[in-house]
């Protein structure tokens, strides 16, 4: 119960994040609370009808229970409240042996509600529902491959994954961020901990070992990571340390054709946003990704040099990892930009550059669609004849505000695909409303 009391904690805290002019209506939890039926019946694996319950109270109240569950009302004051519990439809993705991606009836599960209020003042009722009972059970912790966690598995599904593979670029060694690659992926380790502590640094761990984590999978601006993740085992890694090579030296990108690292003599900005940066050489276009502080040290028109930069595949995108050791660039001029001719963003170019992932310098227009909740700086974008939308990322939420709902027209470079939420990466060069 100290987990369920925390949480309350933390609700009642966000309750009076207020200004101080509004009235903050108090909540008083109860101390006495029961519910009329200590189990429901079993709901159905898919279509369930709901069920009913009475909650009795001497105070506020609040139900504590997974995602899978809808409840009406999730809260409640004094006196009795009928309550209604609908289970959502059982289902699963799973991966054929063909590499398709399909829906599935999923595992039998089970839970409890809990109806919470002050102190030790809880009812608790147990919900279950149908699924394929030779499935995996939720509660058992489930081995899958990286491209099972990326792909298939989704956000709150109620299960612990268990991964295994190599560490690879360790960027936090004190927090334990690092990627997590076997032969069908990687995946974003963001933090782990060994008896509720950190425990990176103290066991040693480093590129190159073996590790076994587990966890839930969450994501972050879309894209799939574990967050604070369990250490189970790890074997360090028996290999020598290679010979550090001389780092090749280039003139330009375009005469890079081996992922590594290198030196590169020359490149101009054609694009920049907080966190990347799109560069040219003689033709060739290459994404400079998560690149600290990239638009307070950098515009369009500069012209770098890049030292030891490695070009790696990032989500089949080959890119330059702004994040690695080592990497140092220096401004060397300024020249003007000339972007050329924006080619046409429609439905055909997008299937174009979800297949090659090759960078180019676009146009398009379309009504914006602000993204996200609290305080927006990205837009989305729809284009006819396609599923998927264009993100564009503006300064700050007020421009976001004042774009939302509007015809926009955008010129910028294509850098990135989410394959996932269905949206192209665009870092923007001109900007207009109607």
């Amino acid at each position: 119960m100290k987990k369920i009391f925390s949480m309350i904690g933390a609700l009642l805290a966000g309750a009076m994040m207020f200004s101080c002019n509004e009235p903050v209506e108090e909540i008083t939890f109860g101390t006495e609370i029961s519910a009329s039926v200590t189990e429901l019946a079993q709901f159905a694996k898919y279509d369930a009808e709901p069920q009913t319950l009475e909650v009795t109270a001497n105070g506020d109240w609040m139900a504590v229970a997974p995602a899978w569950l809808e409840i009406s009302p999730r809260s409640g004051v004094a006196g009795t409240t009928t309550v209604s519990v609908r289970a959502k439809d059982n289902y699963e993705k799973v991966i054929t042996e063909a590499g398709e991606v399909v829906t599935e009836l999923g595992p039998e599960r089970s839970t409890s509600i809990m109806f919470v209020g002050e102190a030790d003042a809880f009812a608790e009722v147990a919900v279950s529902q149908e699924g394929d009972p030779n499935k995996w059970d939720p509660a058992v912790p489930r081995p899958v491959t990286a491209q099972y966690f990326n792909e298939v598995a989704t956000d709150g599904d109620g299960f612990t994954y268990v991964l295994t593979g190599t560490i690879t670029g360790t960027y936090n060694a004190d927090y334990g961020n690092f990627y997590l690659e076997d032969a069908t992926g990687q995946v974003l380790i963001y933090g782990i901990y060994k008896d509720g502590a950190k425990c990176y640094t103290a066991l040693g761990l480093k590129d190159g070992d073996t590790i076994t984590v587990q966890g839930a999978r969450n994501s972050y601006n879309g894209n799939p990571q574990m967050k604070n993740a369990t250490y189970v085992s790890h074997v360090a890694g028996n290999t020598p340390e290679p010979e550090t090579p001389a780092v090749p030296t280039v003139a330009n990108i375009d005469a890079i054709e081996e992922l590594g690292t290198y030196n590169i003599t020359s490149a101009t900005v054609v694009a920049v946003d907080v966190k990347h940066m799109v560069i040219k050489g003689e033709s060739r276009l290459m994404n400079i990704k998560y690149l600290q502080k990239a638009s307070e040290n950098y515009a369009i028109g500069d012209v770098i040099s890049l030292t030891n930069a490695v070009v790696k595949v990032s989500y089949n995108v080959t890119v330059i990892d702004g994040e690695a050791a080592g990497l140092a660039i220096e401004k060397t001029g300024t020249v003007e930009v000339d972007h050329g001719t924006a080619i046409a963003a429609n439905a055909e170019w997008i299937t174009s550059f979800t297949e090659n992932l090759v960078p180019e310098y676009v146009t398009f227009s379309g009504v914006a669609v602000a993204v996200g909740e609290k305080s927006p700086t990205s837009m989305n974008v729809a284009i006819e004849g396609s599923d998927i939308t264009m993100s564009i990322s503006l300064a700050n939420a007020e421009e976001v505000a004042a774009a939302n709902g509007k015809t926009v027209t955008v010129s910028g470079y294509s850098y990135d695909y989410n394959s996932k939420n269905k949206y192209i990466s665009i870092m923007m060069v001109n900007f207009s409303m109607e």
